[in-house]
C-alpha cells in the first residue's frame, strides 16, 4: 500500500470529522443550516501551509459562498516519501468537482448540501426547528464525546469572527456560521496539520475562469457517491427530526468508541504475536492496519446519521 494513499486517507479521515461538526456551527446563526451565507459577495483567501505538506492554498468565492474554489499546491514527506498536492476543487450548488492538475484528470459528485437542501425543504415548520436544534446539540455532543468541543464566537481572526473546533488533536478556526476555515492547526494519525489564512480579500472582482473545469482535464462522474449521499441526506434528515435523535446519538457513539477500542486491543495482541515476522513483512502490516482503521474511522463517520 503507497505512503500516499495512508496520508490521503488520513486527511480524509480528519476532514470527515470537521465536516460533522461544520454543519451544527452553521446550525447556530440561520434559519437553514444547509445553505449557509457568507459575510461578504466575493472573496479571495490566501492561506500558508506549513504541516506535513507545505506550500499554499487560495480559497475563491463569489455569490456570498454559493460558488467556491480551492486551488491547493503543497509537498512534503510522509514516512519519508515525497508527497505532492497539486489540486482544483471546484463548489457549487450542484457539483463539487476536485481536480488533479498532475494528472489531469478529476472526479465530480452532486454536492451532498442539495440533498440535504432537498429533504429539509420539505419538512414543516415545526420539524425544522426541531432539526436545527437537534443539529446544533448533536455536533457539540459528538466533538465533547471525541475529546473535542466546538466554541461559537470564540475569536477574532482576520477581521472575522470565528467559531472553533478541536477534535482528535487538532483545531479548526472557522467563520463563525459558516464552513470557511481560516485556520487549521495540530497533527491527526501522524499527520501535522497547519495550514493558516494570511490574507483575505473582500468584495473583490473574481476571475470566472476560476469557476471553470481547467482545459485538458478528464472528468469522471461518481455516480456511487451520489448514491450513497442522497440515502445519508433522507436518514440524516429523518432522524433530525426526532426530539430525542440527541440521546440516541450518544448511544450510537459510545458503541463506536467500544467497537474501535476493541479493534485496537485485538490489533496491538495481533502485533505482539507477530514481533517475530520479518521487517518488510511488519511494515506491510502495519500499513494495511493504518488503512484499516481510517476506512474504520470513515464507516463510522458515515454511519452516525446514515444505516
Amino acid at each position: 500500500m503507497s505512503i500516499q494513499i495512508i496520508a490521503s486517507g488520513r486527511k480524509a479521515l480528519y476532514f470527515a470529522l470537521i465536516c460533522l461538526v461544520s454543519v451544527p456551527c452553521q446550525a447556530l446563526g440561520g434559519d437553514n443550516p444547509f445553505k449557509p451565507v457568507l459575510p461578504f459577495k466575493t472573496a479571495i483567501i490566501h492561506y500558508d501551509a506549513s504541516g506535513t505538506e507545505k506550500g499554499t492554498e487560495t480559497l475563491y468565492a463569489r455569490g456570498s459562498g454559493e460558488e467556491i474554489v480551492r486551488v491547493t499546491k503543497t509537498s512534503g514527506k510522509v514516512m519519508f516519501v515525497p508527497t505532492s498536492t497539486n489540486s482544483v476543487q471546484i463548489i457549487n450548488p450542484d457539483w463539487i468537482i476536485t481536480v488533479d492538475m498532475n494528472k489531469k484528470t478529476g472526479e465530480k459528485i452532486t454536492n451532498p448540501q442539495k440533498y440535504y437542501l432537498e429533504e429539509y425543504n420539505k419538512l414543516s415548520a415545526k420539524d425544522k426547528a426541531v432539526v436545527r436544534k437537534n443539529l446544533k446539540e448533536i455536533g457539540l455532543n459528538i466533538a465533547k464525546q471525541l475529546g473535542g468541543s466546538v466554541k461559537h464566537n470564540a475569536t477574532d481572526f482576520l477581521g472575522f469572527k470565528c467559531d472553533v473546533v478541536t477534535m482528535m488533536g487538532v483545531t479548526s478556526y472557522q467563520i463563525s456560521n459558516t464552513p470557511v476555515v481560516l485556520k487549521i492547526v495540530g497533527s491527526v494519525m501522524g499527520l501535522k496539520v497547519n495550514t493558516v489564512a494570511t490574507k483575505i480579500e473582500k468584495n473583490v472582482a473574481v476571475p470566472d475562469e476560476m469557476f471553470k473545469v481547467p482545459d485538458g482535464v478528464e472528468i469522471s462522474h461518481n455516480v456511487e457517491t451520489d448514491n450513497m449521499s442522497k440515502t445519508m441526506a433522507v436518514s440524516m434528515i429523518e432522524r433530525l427530526k426526532d426530539p430525542d435523535a440527541p440521546n440516541k446519538q450518544n448511544r450510537m457513539i459510545d458503541d463506536m468508541k467500544k467497537a474501535m477500542k476493541q479493534e485496537e486491543s485485538e490489533r496491538e495482541a495481533e502485533q505482539d504475536a507477530n514481533d517475530e515476522q520479518e521487517e518488510q513483512s511488519a511494515e506491510n502490516e502495519d500499513e494495511g492496519g493504518m488503512q484499516d482503521i481510517v476506512n474504520k474511522g470513515l464507516g463510522a463517520i458515515k454511519g452516525i446519521f446514515g444505516d
